[in-house]
């Protein structure tokens, strides 16, 4: 066999890792293969690669280890490390069965927390576990739900029933890697991950006192306060060259200790209809009108922003205000928006264990919001934690749905009775992550209403849907992505001080209008020292990095994650550039009509691509450049590599390319004398 024929070996292993299943019929056009080759591959791979042929002899479809989602990738992920201290000694001490049993019930606890926090354990040796979150589903906050995981299994683990106590030590760090299968045949490691991102976390571990849980600085940031650390200090990590920030995770902060503003500093731009709008129905409010303004808008557009303007505006008015937010790990928790509100507004914490009277502490709060009555009391302590005395739980004569509506009641009547004492301002934000019984207790609230003297400002993506879009009563507040004029606006404020043009423009140029990108990529251009103070008039235009601020990273790839299908798709127009053809992507992906009409499907439905035209010459465009650079980015170079090539190669037929833009795609596929070649046309046109 020659080496052509391996390298084409490799590239259809590739393929089937990826996708599963490949057609002979797509791997002759994508690889440019004849019958006779295409049947010597077929059964190499299935002696070799352990491959099975579907039966009729038309389809290569994996059966080795089961496939990583999406094949290998580079991305961001939170790793944790988990390891039981003292173990050695456990082994000296117990039974050889008996520490079987206990090395089990410990990896169960910590299987069982790490899945109900949405992570995965990807490796077990003995008493050590290695945890990922961020993959192979991204969260919008894996880092945040890798501490949590780790605080609750700290607790667990010293719970479990064991001849003497238990303890373990945990390690965090979030970082890029390449994650995916590595080795081969019974060897292979389905969900490795390589890089320097799991050495940080094992060694932080490394670092932790029994019984805590350590995290890197770079995890930190991402916590947005959510948590309360301790700071430990700059730590010299083997075999990390560079030292690490490490933090002690304590405790996660209640709800009323939340900060409310990540950059309070930063000024609101081009919102200034939205603000009148917002002060002219609270003014209808305050005066027995009461309104419920829905307000819309994709990640990052500053919906939470415009909530803390209209905050900032009523400082000093007599007012009150009540706060809930959805939260995405909470999605399927009945209530819990409404049960942090009462919280905040109560002041009484229901994870507290040791509250005694803290059900005659709520009683006499309602009271004295005008709520006499012990069923309320009987029906909100549940919704708080708040354990009921006995004789005090007046639920035990009704149906669960009663409870229910009851409850539902109970806090429409608190709101109300709030609302009756002074004008009411009532924010709930996020309701894309909001629970069926907190979205029936906001219509209740919506019918209410218009009665009260309160206005309730709502938030939401688009994937909320409709409802309450047939409510006249409802208004409807869209967000739209800010001009240029604004996104540069929001870059000199973040800057403090005047940027040069050419570095604001390509900021602009990048974040599409979104403030919250705005905001994140200029401060990570500035942390890392790549804009300078100013350009000259004959230095050449500065190219910023095609970087990603690790704020963002977890969103932008979460989208991606959500696919039904299509990711890969995703990430071959990527490479094409921001805008692509059918056609062009068709000749690159080498799918068929039918999987790449499902796939660009999805990605509009996303809200990921904007298609013009009709297929076959439909044109897409990412919606947004980040999003495209997340795509990229996670392809490893290889692959980046041969669909720069497949597309270089698919321009050169065509008349008129620019010879620009063919010297960009040979440059990325390493194709360097062909990309010298039009680099020095177009120099000469």
């Amino acid at each position: 066999m020659t080496a052509s024929f391996y390298a084409q070996l490799d590239r259809i292993t590739a393929l089937l890792r990826t996708r599963g299943r490949v057609s002979y019929r797509a791997l002759k056009r994508e690889l440019g293969l004849d019958d006779e080759l295409l049947a010597d591959l077929a059964a190499e791979l299935i002696s070799v690669q352990r491959l099975a042929v579907e039966a009729d002899g038309g389809v290569l479809e994996w059966t080795g280890a089961a496939a990583v989602p999406g094949g290998a990738e580079r991305r961001q992920v939170t790793v944790m490390f988990c390891d039981l201290v003292g173990s050695a000694g456990l082994a000296e001490r117990l039974d050889p069965e008996d520490l079987r049993d206990l090395l089990r019930r410990y990896q169960e606890t910590v299987d069982a927390i790490v899945r109900r926090c949405g992570g995965v354990v990807a490796r077990s040796v003995g008493d050590g576990l290695l945890v990922y979150f961020g993959y192979p589903a991204a969260h919008e906050d894996g880092a945040a739900r890798a501490v949590r995981a780790g605080l609750q299994i700290v607790q667990a683990v010293r719970e479990l029933p064991s001849a003497e106590p238990l303890q373990v030590r945990i390690g965090v760090h979030t970082g890029v890697a390449v994650m995916g299968d590595i080795g081969s045949g019974d060897n292979r490691e389905p969900m490795a991950a390589v890089g320097e991102t799991p050495n940080i976390a094992a060694r932080l571990q490394g670092l932790a006192e029994p019984g805590t849980v350590v995290l890197s600085e770079a995890s930190h940031r991402l916590l947005r306060g959510a948590y309360e650390c301790a700071w430990l200090g700059a730590k010299t990590l083997r075999g990390i060259t560079e030292a690490v920030g490490a933090y002690r995770a304590l405790r996660e902060r209640p709800s009323w200790e939340m900060p409310e503003v990540a950059n309070e500093a930063t000024p609101l731009v081009g919102r200034t209809r939205e603000i009148a709008l917002l002060s002219r129905y609270w003014e209808e409010a305050a005066a027995g009108q009461g309104q419920v303004v829905l307000v819309g808008g994709e990640p990052g557009i500053g919906k939470s922003r415009l909530v803390r303007a209209l905050n900032a505006h009523l400082a000093g008015r007599p007012h009150d205000r009540l706060t809930a937010r959805g939260v995405e790990f909470h999605r399927n928790s009945a209530f819990h928006p409404v049960a942090e509100m009462l919280r905040r507004a109560l002041r009484i914490d229901g994870a507290d264990p040791t509250g005694a009277g803290r059900f005659e502490q709520l009683r006499a709060k309602l009271r004295a919001h005008g709520m006499p009555g012990d069923d309320a009391a009987a029906l909100l302590a549940p919704v708080l934690g708040v354990p009921l005395p006995d004789g005090a739980d007046h639920r035990r004569a009704r149906t669960p749905e009663r409870v229910r509506e009851d409850t539902i009641k109970a806090l429409q009547d608190f709101v109300v009775a709030l609302a009756s004492e002074r004008p009411l301002l009532l924010i709930v934000e996020d309701l894309h992550w909001i629970d069926a019984s907190t979205l029936e207790w906001l219509d209740r609230l919506i019918d209410a209403a218009p009665e009260c003297r309160v206005l309730v400002v709502l938030t939401a993506r688009p994937e909320f849907g409709q409802r309450w879009s047939d409510r006249p009563d409802v208004h409807a507040l869209p967000l739209a992505r800010l001009g240029r004029n604004a996104a540069e606006r929001i870059v000199s404020a973040v800057a403090g001080r005047p940027l040069p043009r050419e570095i604001v423009a390509e900021i602009a140029n990048r974040t599409d209008g979104v403030p919250l990108f705005v905001e994140e990529l200029t401060k990570m251009l500035l942390d890392a020292g790549l804009v300078p103070d100013q350009v000259s008039a004959n230095s050449p235009q500065p190219a910023l990095p095609q970087s990603i601020p690790a704020s963002l990273q977890d969103s932008l790839i979460a989208r991606l994650d959500r696919l039904p299908s299509g990711k890969l798709t995703a990430q071959v127009g990527s490479v094409i550039g921001r805008r692509f053809s059918y056609g062009m992507l068709k000749r690159v992906a080498g799918l068929d009509d039918t999987e790449l009409r499902r796939d660009l499907a999805a990605l509009v439905d996303a809200d990921l691509l904007i298609r013009r035209g009709e297929e076959p010459s439909a044109n897409y465009t990412f919606k947004h450049a980040l999003v495209q650079d997340a795509a990229y980015q996670m392809l490893l170079r290889g692959p980046r590599r041969e669909y720069h090539e497949r597309i270089a190669l698919v321009l050169e037929k065509q008349p008129g390319v620019a010879a620009e833009l063919l010297a960009h795609h040979f440059a990325r596929a390493e194709r360097a004398a062909a990309a010298i070649g039009y680099w020095q046309q177009a120099g000469e046109e």
